[in-house]
């Protein structure tokens, strides 16, 4: 009895590795972009980070499984909000489509100078601050056959002008 369980084990087994092997390899079906953003400007300005997931025409994100982004800063940056979920994207479902894409999220941030500097006058040339806006995400994207649990780092590198952002 104990040798046909196994056999059947087997049978189940190898039956179901080659439809495993068919299904495509999901992180191959989108694109994390931070197209759009804001890479230069005056220290104390906003900026605009914006966060776009684009998705193969056979793939969408979920909208019921949990979307997270945390946000973070470096040398200064500092995000508007430090966490995103996917009631605060602001893409919109084309008409006639039954999911958004690409999925656009988008995040003011500031640049602040280091503490005690002053803004640079009229015709003083001073280094750049280089500071990020970084975002760790978590989404899934769905196929016909599954959803993925997906994890991204993104990171946006800022160039803040101690004057205008045109002094950089």
């Amino acid at each position: 009895m104990k040798a046909v369980q196994t056999s059947l084990l087997t049978l189940a087994l190898a039956a179901a590795l080659p439809a495993a092997a068919q299904v495509p390899d999901v992180t191959k079906l989108y694109q994390v972009t931070t197209d759009g953003s804001t890479t230069k400007l005056a220290a104390g300005e906003k900026g605009k980070l914006v966060l776009s997931i684009k998705l193969d025409k056979s793939a969408h994100l979920s909208e019921e499984a949990p979307l997270k982004i945390a946000l973070t800063g470096t040398n200064g940056a500092v995000p508007e909000k430090a966490a995103l979920k996917y009631a605060d994207q602001v893409s919109k479902k084309p008409e006639g489509e039954q999911y958004v894409n690409p999925v656009v999220f988008e995040v003011p941030f500031t640049v602040a100078l280091p503490e005690g500097e002053k803004p640079s006058r009229p015709g003083e040339k001073a280094p750049p601050i280089s500071a990020t806006v970084d975002a760790k995400m978590t989404f899934f994207v769905c196929i016909a056959e599954l959803c993925s649990r997906q994890q991204k780092q993104v990171s946006l590198p800022v160039q803040a002008c101690r004057g205008s952002a045109a002094s950089c």
